[in-house]
């Protein structure tokens, strides 16, 4: 596929992010029971009617949004897609707990139950910025932020949309912690993110990185498989292992240093978490380090032979069967 660039980039997560200190050594050390978002001072940023009125992942979505924005140089995207594993978790608690109270007699206040669908996220972002253009939101678990990063390329490729806003959100509350915490469903520690991309089909002095390709896989593979998978999919591309720089994936049991020997690998989830939507904090991770060429050295598990950062593939898995690949490089005109 023709080169999708990612020209903007802010994230908020249970690290120091925003302001991206993170990536100079200014790591948070959570005692709480799951790594919560470390949030911004909202009426610095927000109206005091949109503080009162919006939800948490509302907030921090919408800042997120305008720093992206900002941060590209641009005021209004094309089109707005966002992945989301859950939505907005705290509205739809609030509702579900008015109906419970009110054995289902009352008359509610609609308010938590319009919050609590899943493209309310996106719709308060285009409601900000009074973005008239298409309008996305996915939700597919795992592959959520995927299945948006993909549409978004569709949508650049087909010449639909010019510039779009990738944004991905999950929020995290105390009783959905202890479901999953009790019944085991994702390893720990839990966490939450909300993340914002700017693409475009069009190189600028703002691009940090240009995706090359993404690959989904739905499945459970042995460990030798998963080797053989990405090493097709590099191979279909025409990129040779020895070409990759750094590879940004999970703690995982399943090593591909086998394959990819030279490159440094890097870890991120110790420090965010796991959760639906996880996987874009990678690319913001990995984007960075491609512009700065430099490697947050406190995440870095294994140190390899690479001494600059052009390429990075990253690999997301889950479960042992959502499986997302992708190639970010080094913009044409910033290499040497």
């Amino acid at each position: 596929m023709s080169k999708i660039y990612i020209n903007g980039l802010s994230c908020i997560s249970p690290q120091p992010t925003l302001d991206t200190s993170f990536l100079t050594g200014n790591v948070t050390n959570s005692t709480t029971p799951y790594l919560q978002c470390q949030e911004p001072v909202y009426k610095t940023l927000l109206s005091p009617t949109a503080i009162r009125r919006m939800g948490r992942l509302q907030k921090m979505s919408l800042v997120t949004a305008i720093h992206c924005l900002k941060d590209a140089g641009i005021d209004m995207p094309d089109a707005i897609v966002t992945g989301t594993g859950l939505g907005c978790l705290e509205e739809s608690e609030q509702f579900l707990t008015s109906i419970i109270e009110n054995t289902e007699h009352a008359l509610l206040s609609p308010t938590s139950f319009i919050q609590s669908t899943h493209n309310t996220v996106s719709s308060q972002i285009a409601i900000h910025l009074k973005c008239t253009g298409p309008n996305y939101t996915y939700s597919q678990r795992h592959f959520s932020f995927e299945s948006a990063l993909l549409d978004s390329i569709l949508m650049i490729k087909d010449q639909s949309s010019t510039t779009i806003l990738l944004h991905s959100a999950d929020e995290m509350t105390p009783n959905i912690y202890e479901i999953i915490h009790r019944m085991n469903i994702w390893p720990a520690p839990i966490g939450e993110g909300v993340s914002s991309l700017l693409l475009s089909s069009q190189q600028s002095s703002h691009s940090y990185a240009a995706i090359e390709f993404i690959k989904l896989h739905y499945g459970k593979i042995d460990a030798t498989s998963i080797l053989h998978w990405i090493q097709d999919c590099l191979a279909l591309h025409e990129i040779t292992p020895d070409s990759i720089d750094v590879v940004i994936q999970g703690n995982y049991s399943v090593s591909l240093s086998s394959l990819i020997p030279d490159a440094t690998y890097v870890q991120y989830k110790n420090y965010i978490g796991e959760y639906f939507t996880a996987s874009a904090f990678a690319y913001w991770l990995g984007a960075h380090s491609i512009k700065n060429q430099q490697i947050s050295a406190h995440c870095i598990k294994t140190q390899g032979k690479k001494t600059s950062v052009r390429t990075v593939l990253i690999y997301n898995q889950i479960d042992q069967k959502y499986h997302s690949l992708a190639l970010l490089v080094q913009p044409e005109s910033t290499q040497e």
